[in-house]
């Protein structure tokens, strides 16, 4: 029976070296968990700087688009004062400058209104891409919770099976 000895030795070293194996794998697996959380919270906080800088870019190009709208009315108020002023000209000279002064601002209104048009239609690009933003981050936000919330349980799962194998291994290695 000397050969019955040695295999159930055998059959015990195996069974040992599984556990301690299933042990280490716990472990690691355990360990790396933490890492995998965090860089679900990394990719959730990228999610949400992307959707911040849209904010900002839409932000920002109203307030331009407010500001040119400042100066157009600036600029037509100069206008009407140009025009209210070639009523008082004594001569011809005068009325040239004040004319050529008024085709000057006329271009300029006519740029300055280009300009509220194309900052306008940027506006509505960048809104676009605001809402593009909230949706992705949305979704970003609700798969990594959920997917974190599956690994804490899967961690408490883990934890309780390494309580469970090193009863197992402290069994047989008695």
């Amino acid at each position: 029976m000397p050969n019955e000895d040695a295999k159930s030795t055998l059959d015990l070293l195996r069974k040992l070296q599984e556990s301690l194996l299933e042990l280490k794998r716990l472990e690691t697996e355990i360990e790396t968990t933490p890492t995998r959380v965090e860089a679900l919270n990394q990719k959730t906080s990228d999610a949400k700087a992307i959707l911040d800088a849209a904010e900002e870019a839409l932000k920002n190009e109203r307030l331009k688009t407010s500001n040119l709208d400042g100066e157009l009315k600036s600029k037509q108020e100069q206008l009407s004062n140009k025009q209210t002023a070639t009523l008082e000209v004594k001569t011809n000279e005068q009325l040239w400058a004040i004319q050529k002064e008024i085709g000057f601002i006329e271009e300029n209104i006519s740029e300055t209104e280009m300009n509220i048009i194309q900052s306008m239609e940027d506006a509505e690009v960048l809104d676009g891409k605001l809402k593009e933003a909230k949706d992705h981050f949305a979704k970003e936000k609700a798969a990594n919770e959920k997917e974190v919330a599956q690994l804490q349980s899967l961690l408490t799962k883990m934890e309780d099976e390494v309580v469970e194998e090193q009863k197992t291994f402290d069994t047989l290695s008695e």
